[in-house]
């Protein structure tokens, strides 16, 4: 066995216990994958190269020469590898590099592997057999140049790479990567051009003097990339690695962020929630998902300035449609074992219903400040009402006509009923807000209170099926007295009552429209003040108290004359449609 051939076996096998080892650390992740594939194929070109230059007979230099043809692999699957490594500090899914630097490999190697348009025949030299090549070289220089192409193309993104990323860890990886990839492509240009010059000839148009090299640099490679895996935790421990099976279980979002606060790692939770595919997030900002909001969190430098860590930090997170949704962050610091931070894993959870009981709570307890007022203010009307009824009593007891009597006792049935209606308003007003909310089937509710009044001969049309809901216990009064008062004040000509549902960019609209006598421009200002009306006067106040405790608004915006039309408009976040989940 002479030096080169001991060289060639020395590479293989380094070769191949590099990838293998590199590879097991974490089979899933993707970086190590390309690395084992790039080690095999350098092997397997190391390898046939060592039996094709120790073959005893002819015959057995031509197998080997042939099977030499899968180096075409090598470069392909170098710039692949590059492509990976930067890749988290890009957008994912540039496809197109992957016809173009295989397709090619695959032509060239099946050229080599089946015709003689490259390689013809082994010459023996005395290192061992060499290539004989065609007479037609044009195809030869192609490969060359295809071959020398993609390695200054992996050159030339690794440069870029080292030289944009901010993260010391990161960019020392690169460096070493950077520097490794320079052997073979040093060893390319000492091969085709250097040694030609002092007259040591390697190109077929002078007897070949000297065996190729370029195998040996992929091996020096080879070490540099064991290097920076010894000094600098390559494929080690990164963001990208961590945890796949853990957190693609899990309900909470998780984003994990590299040293310029890049999204590497999303979990299934988030690409659901917030409506992004995995294409769309990874290497993009974590900005992105802050939307406008007016002081954008700097993660990894508010967690190192709290300790390595961060808890329970409320604020609010954009969806891709734009919608806001408030959230829980947490998160801490990533390190290498060097004790390097690498990047920072963040956690965020879905608070959207714990921040609409907080709300509502605030309310009640402003609720709870006016009940002793508003008791006051009632226990009053009431008692008003009550002197009216004894004046009138007291009549009924001086007369002596029975037709008059009658008209006075149907006074006090009246004001007997306005007494109860205010009772029973100063009842639900205490309870609004006490109870926390929930969610409700809108049509459910309104057929309820159509089957508890006197409807006449008024139809009703609903159509607003499956639509739910958030608001207070009491959200059936709100359809009840809409529908009570398009029956007391709809006039003769009320013959229907429809309920509609639209969803639009605010939320959705729910609709309740007669074709009464409507409301005039002067009452609508009043509308929903408490004390004005023919009646009460408290029904419709208390419509939209009930509505405000959860953030939904009500206005009257039919035509006078023409029927009222109350338009209730739900935020997004306080509706849904559970039959189509």
């Amino acid at each position: 066995m002479n030096f080169f051939e001991f060289l060639f076996i020395t590479s293989s096998l380094l070769l191949i216990l590099l990838g293998i080892f590199v590879f097991t650390r974490d089979p899933k992740s993707p970086l190590h994958q390309a690395f084992l594939l790039l080690t095999l194929g350098a092997f397997w070109w190391a390898f046939s190269l060592f039996m094709f230059r120790y073959s005893s007979t002819y015959s057995e230099a031509y197998f080997w020469m042939r099977m030499s043809a899968f180096w075409t692999f090598v470069p392909a699957l170098s710039l692949n590898f590059i492509w990976i490594f930067r890749r988290s500090a890009a957008q994912r899914g540039s496809i197109w590099i992957y016809p173009f630097i295989y397709i090619p490999a695959i032509i060239f190697c099946i050229l080599e592997l089946v015709t003689d348009v490259i390689n013809v025949r082994p010459v023996s030299e005395y290192w061992g057999y060499s290539f004989g090549l065609s007479e037609n070289l044009w195809i030869y220089y192609i490969e060359l140049a295809w071959a020398f192409s993609l390695i200054i193309i992996s050159l030339l993104v690794c440069l870029h790479y080292y030289l944009s990323t901010r993260d010391i860890r990161k960019k020392k990886q690169s460096q070493f990567i950077l520097i490794g990839f320079a052997c073979p492509a040093i060893a390319v240009f000492m091969y085709l051009i250097i040694l030609p010059v002092f007259g040591i000839a390697v190109l077929p148009v002078i007897s070949i003097a000297f065996p190729e090299i370029v195998i040996i640099f992929v091996l020096i490679f080879s070490i540099f990339v064991g290097y920076a895996i010894w000094k600098y935790d390559l494929f080690v421990l990164t963001p990208a690695t961590a945890a796949d099976t853990i957190i693609s279980t899990m309900t909470d979002l998780l984003i994990m962020l590299d040293g310029e606060e890049n999204i590497v790692v999303v979990n299934r939770a988030t690409r659901e929630m917030l409506g992004y595919t995995e294409d769309e997030l990874i290497g993009s900002p974590v900005s992105i998902l802050i939307g406008d909001h007016p002081e954008k969190p700097d993660f990894l430098a508010d967690i190192i300035n709290n300790g390595g860590s961060l808890s329970d930090i409320e604020m609010v997170c954009r969806k891709k449609d734009g919608t806001a949704m408030p959230v829980s962050v947490s998160g801490s610091v990533i390190s290498d074992n060097a004790r390097s931070i690498s990047g920072v894993v963040i956690v965020l959870r879905d608070i959207t219903e714990r921040k609409q009981a907080e709300n509502a709570l605030i309310l009640v307890l402003e609720k709870l400040k006016k009940i002793n007022l508003l008791s006051s203010i009632t226990r009053h009307d009431i008692l008003n009402q009550l002197t009216v009824l004894k004046g009138y009593l007291e009549l009924a007891e001086t007369l002596e006509h029975d037709q008059d009597i009658v008209m006075y006792l149907k006074e006090m049935q009246e004001i007997t009923d306005v007494i109860d209606e205010q009772i029973s308003f100063m009842k639900d007003y205490e309870e609004m807000g006490v109870r926390e909310p929930v969610w409700h089937d809108v049509a459910a509710g309104i057929r309820r209170s159509i089957a508890s009044l006197p409807m006449r001969n008024v139809r009703t049309v609903i159509d607003m099926h499956g639509v739910e809901v958030f608001a207070d216990p009491l959200f059936e009064k709100v359809f009840y007295n809409l529908i009570d008062n398009a029956l007391r004040y709809g006039g003769e000509n009320l013959t229907i009552i429809r309920f509609m549902a639209t969803e639009s960019g605010a939320g959705i609209l729910l609709v309740c429209e007669d074709d009464g006598s409507g409301i005039s421009p002067d009452d609508k200002k009043n509308l929903f003040m408490k004390g004005f009306g023919k009646h009460t006067g408290l029904g419709l106040f208390l419509v939209r108290e009930i509505l405000s405790i959860t953030g939904i608004t009500i206005t009257e915006n039919g035509g006078s004359g023409q029927g009222a039309r109350f338009e209730i408009i739900v935020p997004q976040e306080a509706y849904r449609f559970p039959d189509m989940h």
